[in-house]
Order: structure tokens, then sequence, then C-alpha cells
């Protein structure tokens, strides 16, 4: 039987990609051969390893990472897209006894990786910019009509306030896709491999000094620069949505702390909301204590169950 996928995730600077990497090295004093798979949404940029927080160089030295810098910061990336190449990393490394780490705060793309999500593909820029003019042109209850004259069950599934469901809905049907199913199959979807799921939390005060400090060290470390030069490349949309995009532009470092904090406190409610995570509190430790207790909740967690 293959050992379990372990799956970490956790807010932005939480600690994820440190722990990853002790946790790693306390594999590898057992015998094991370990890899970790990123699942965010930005990091596969290969020319934006700043504003994602991508992991180092040397990082990369010390644990094996794969799905850091595999696009170009021209091409859109979707959960999708991350899943398929996900499944293959994944499932070729369990299939010659090597452990996977997946690693990330993004939890759709968490999900998709972990799960066998039916996912939609993404649609051309075009039709995208079309339904959203639609929606600033006549609300989101005229779109929703307009849904339900064609897809009466997914006009169903969505409220006839929220224009954000709406359009992707309209902009898969004009694309030749299916409307997105029933939210719930997200959090019901069953994982494809048995995995021990760890949510990696901080005290707030602790939280929010790493955020300062990251903030500050993504301006002196030349973020601004690394955005502007994305822009003039042309920058996809997938890209652009990377929060801080603008702060880092401006170089304003509280601005930047404030953006961050607000995307730690969602990726905290994506974490309440994914069903089988186990919260580990890591405040006040270091790397290597964290990742003493990441272990012993794999142990705990045995190597037969399956928690799906």
């Amino acid at each position: 039987m293959s050992l379990p996928v372990v799956a970490l995730f956790g807010p932005t600077a939480v600690g994820k990609t440190a722990v990853s990497i002790a946790l790693a090295q306390l594999l590898r004093e057992r015998g094991e051969d370990p890899l970790s798979v990123s699942v965010d949404s930005i990091a596969v940029y290969r020319q934006l390893p700043i504003i994602s927080g991508a992991p180092t160089a040397n990082e990369r030295e010390q644990l094996e990472h794969h799905l850091v810098g595999i696009k170009d910061v021209t091409e859109d990336f979707s959960a999708g897209e991350c899943a398929e190449i996900a499944h293959v990393v994944i499932d070729n490394a369990l299939d010659i006894g090597r452990r996977v780490i997946v690693c990330g705060g993004t939890g759709l793309y968490m999900r998709s990786v972990l799960s066998a999500l039916d996912l939609r593909g993404p649609v051309s820029p075009e039709v995208r910019e079309r339904w959203q003019a639609r929606l600033r042109s006549f609300g989101a209850e005229a779109l929703h009509a307009e849904l339900t004259a064609i897809d009466p069950e997914a006009a169903g599934r969505i409220d006839a306030a929220d224009g954000r469901r709406i359009t992707r809905a309209l902009e898969l049907l004009e694309s030749g896709q299916l409307a997105p199913a029933a939210s719930e199959g997200l959090w019901g979807a069953k994982l494809r491999h048995p995995t021990v799921s760890i949510g990696l939390v901080r005290s707030d005060e602790e939280l929010k000094d790493r955020i300062r400090k990251r903030a500050d060290s993504m301006i002196s470390s030349g973020g601004a620069e690394e955005v502007l030069a994305a822009e003039a490349l042309g920058a996809a949309a997938t890209a652009r949505a990377a929060v801080g995009w603008e702060e880092l532009k401006a170089g304003d470092p509280a601005l930047l702390s404030t953006k961050t904090w607000q995307l730690a406190r969602r990726q905290r409610t994506w974490l309440r909301r994914m069903n089988g995570f186990d919260l580990i509190d890591i405040t006040g430790l270091s790397a290597a204590q964290s990742a003493k207790r990441v272990l012993a909740a794999i142990d705990r967690a045995g190597f037969a169950d399956d928690p799906a």
C-alpha cells in the first residue's frame, strides 16, 4: 500500500514551506524520499517569485518542489489545469513509493488536487469580459433571468444577487461547457488517495507580525519591479489577480499588509469549510517543532485509514 498523501494547508505567511521542508527532513530520517507539490495559483508563474512567496532556490534544493515556476506570466491558469498536472505527479510518485506533501493556501486548488472534482475549463478573456460588462450594465438579477431562460436548473442553484456565480455559469454555457454543479460537491468529493490533511494556524498577533515582515521583504526585494515587468510582458488575468499587485506597485507596505491579512482571513475560512482537516496551532513554534507535530498527526492517522 502506498504512503498516504500529506496535505498542508494554511493562510499565507503561516510558514507552510518551511514546515514542509522540516517535515521532509524528519521523513528522510525514517528512510522515506518525499517530494512537495505546490498548489498555489500564483507560484506557478516563473516571473512572480516575490509576490507569490514561491520557494526559493535554496528551499528547492532542500526539498523537491513541483508546480513552481512552470508557467509563463502571460498564460492563464486554473484549478482544473493545476489538478491535471498535480494528479500525474502524485500518482507517479506514489507508484514508486515516494511520500507526497501537497502544500498550499488556495482552497479550491488544494481540494481539486486532493479530490476528483468535476472542474470546468477556462473561458476566453473576450467571453469573460463581455459578461462582466453586461453585469455592470444590467445587474445580477437581469443576468439571472437570462440564465433561467437558458438553464433553469443551474439558475435554481444560484442566488439572483450572486453576480459572480451567475456570470461564471453564463460564461461556461457560452463556451459550450456545463454550468457549475451544486457547490456542496466541492466539499463532498472523495479523496483520490488516502490523505492526512493538516491545517496550520497561528495566533492573529503572530500571523499579522509575520505578514508585516513579509510585506516589507517583498518591497525591499524588488516586488514593484517584478509586477511592472510582468505587466510589460502582458500578464494574464490569473497572474494579475495576485493579492498585493497594486500595493506592490505603489510601494505601500501598510496597505500590502492589510490586503494580505484580508487574504489570510479568507484562507482560514476555507480551512474551516474543508472537511477532514485537523488543525495544528504552531504559534511560537519553529519550523522544526511544527514539523514534529505534523509528523505525530501523520502517525496517529495510520497508513490504512482513508479519511475520504
